[in-house]
């Protein structure tokens, strides 16, 4: 079966096994800016090929999550040398054949967001595994709001919200989180980056208004997506 057909958010077992053990620092080192940009200008809007690079990333994070790995490897080596994959993460897209393991769970990261969005634009449903507690419609004047917001404010407030959307919203809300869809969206979102010391900076969440709460979270990642288009665009 193609790994593109699974839902991402069975991997996420092997990130958090990644993230809590001592090698974890090993593993979540970011792409640099000009790498990062690379990477997203190189895959473009094909989904296919978003959906077959992030198979072998998802590949490498299943196998260092149990094994570990040495953190400057080449990532594109691993795959071929190690795991003896046929398939070279190079050849699909350039930019990745010059990422290595350290950077593997930034690099999951991106293209899970990437893959996310491209499913959006093409009329699907990337959150159809996370509670209807979550997808709670936003009023016109929130929604007003956030079209203010800049491309790159935007972009890393879908980022935050994205990872937070699929690490901790996947269960319905039980026992002691009850009532978890009404925490304000903004002061969680800011207390998860500090949990999880993320490489992305807190202060973007300000545009974020206080009417928002978690149960609007996939329809604000959806405006924020829209908005992220529209200011392309006018580009």
């Amino acid at each position: 079966m193609c790994l593109c057909s699974l839902p991402l958010l069975q991997y996420h077992f092997s990130i958090t096994v990644m993230k809590t053990e001592k090698r974890k620092n090993c593993f979540k080192t970011p792409l640099p800016l000009t790498l990062h940009n690379n990477l997203i200008e190189d895959l473009g809007l094909k989904l296919a090929d978003v959906c077959d690079v992030l198979d072998l990333v998802q590949i490498a994070v299943k196998f260092l999550s149990t094994t570990g790995g040495n953190a400057g490897s080449s990532l594109d080596r691993y795959l071929f040398d190690d795991l003896h994959y046929r398939s070279r993460i190079g050849q699909k897209c350039e930019s990745l054949s010059k990422c290595t393991l350290g950077q593997v769970l930034h690099l999951w990261q991106i293209l899970s967001e990437r893959k996310a969005e491209l499913v959006y634009l093409t009329h699907q449903d990337p959150f159809e595994l996370i509670p209807e507690d979550f997808k709670e419609p936003i009023d016109d004047a929130v929604k007003k709001c956030l079209s203010k917001v800049s491309w790159r404010e935007s972009s890393c407030v879908c980022t935050i919200l994205y990872r937070y959307i699929i690490g901790y919203l996947h269960k319905k809300p039980v026992n002691e989180e009850t009532g978890k869809e009404n925490w304000p969206l903004r002061d969680t979102l800011i207390a998860y980056l500090e949990a999880e010391e993320e490489d992305v900076p807190t202060k973007s969440l300000n545009h974020l208004p206080e009417e928002l709460f978690l149960k609007h979270s996939v329809q604000t990642w959806i405006t924020l997506i829209e908005v992220k288009k529209m200011n392309m665009s006018q580009v």
